[in-house]
């Protein structure tokens, strides 16, 4: 008996250390969430942007009408009955988990500003971006297409995202693009600004952080900052807000994007191995029926 006590106590002594381990990751991310939810009560969701990603499923319709209304999926610009079903992208295994991880890119373009991007309809006001091959009189031959919300008047805009079928990584600059231009974003002459008009060729563009030219300044202005823009339109994402989402996001098993870098943007070109390694834990996510675990891809050097 003499020598089985030192072994017990040792065993309590592990298992004390192993509880208050637990407990102090519990703590931690308890006070996550305290941040978060203080971070909600100083920006409620009726004060906050919300960009509605509205993956067509073949179902609805768009009805043309003098001026966009999203919450009836009224656009001024065409009308579409039925609206095609948009089929998912060519580097995804399948449809939803490609609608998974092109809106966690999207939300990652607009990680800086208090903008809430979902692909569940709200209840309050929203702008809506459709994601739908070219339909009805909806087809203009380009990527994308959107009012131009000068001064950012109306959060009720509804614009298009077409060249959404190759890959997750297009898509998603596709529809910042467009979401740009209902936040009252001109097109600029810089290729890694989100914004540009043209298309980006290998770079992997953001919302840029310096003045550049407006190519087509439709909103009267000469030059454009892309980034200072939307923080004036849109806030300024709290601290708190970002730790508590990547958190939360990894406490569920959630697919993360590792920081990009200091300024909390992607750097200037984005390998695709980073992607379809999204793509494919979504995938797996969906396959298993529930968050398993978490998985961050490395940081880009």
């Amino acid at each position: 008996m003499d020598v089985q006590r030192p072994l017990l106590g040792e065993q309590v002594a592990a298992h004390s250390a192993t509880a208050y381990r637990r407990l102090r990751a519990g703590a931690r991310a308890a006070a996550f969430i305290l941040i978060w939810a203080q971070s909600v009560a100083a920006h409620p969701a009726a004060d906050r942007h919300a960009l509605y990603l509205d993956f067509s499923d073949g179902t609805g319709e768009i009805t043309l009408g003098e001026a966009d209304d999203s919450s009836r999926n009224t656009s001024s610009l065409c009308g579409a009955s039925p609206l095609l079903r948009w089929q998912g992208a060519a580097d995804c295994p399948d449809r939803d988990s490609c609608q998974d991880a092109i809106t966690e890119l999207v939300r990652e373009h607009f990680r800086d500003f208090a903008l809430d991007v979902t692909s569940r309809r709200p209840q309050q006001s929203y702008t809506t971006i459709v994601i739908a091959p070219a339909s009805g009189d909806c087809k203009f031959g380009v990527r994308g297409l959107s009012f131009n919300d000068c001064g950012d008047a109306s959060q009720k805009n509804l614009g298009f995202a077409f060249a959404c079928s190759q890959t997750v990584v297009e898509c998603a600059a596709v529809i910042a693009h467009e979401a740009g231009h209902t936040f009252g974003l001109d097109h600029t002459s810089d290729q890694r600004d989100l914004m540009y008009s043209g298309t980006p060729g290998d770079v992997a563009p953001v919302f840029l952080d310096r003045e550049l030219p407006v190519s087509e300044p439709f909103c009267q202005r000469g030059t454009q900052n892309s980034h200072s823009q939307l923080l004036a339109t849109l806030g300024e994402r709290a601290i708190g807000d970002l730790e508590a989402r990547d958190t939360a996001a990894a406490a569920a098993g959630g697919c993360q994007l590792a920081r990009a870098s200091s300024s909390g943007q992607f750097p200037s070109e984005l390998p695709l191995a980073l992607s379809a390694a999204l793509v494919l834990c979504f995938a797996a996510r969906r396959r298993a029926g529930i968050a398993s675990r978490a998985w961050t891809p490395a940081p880009i050097r």
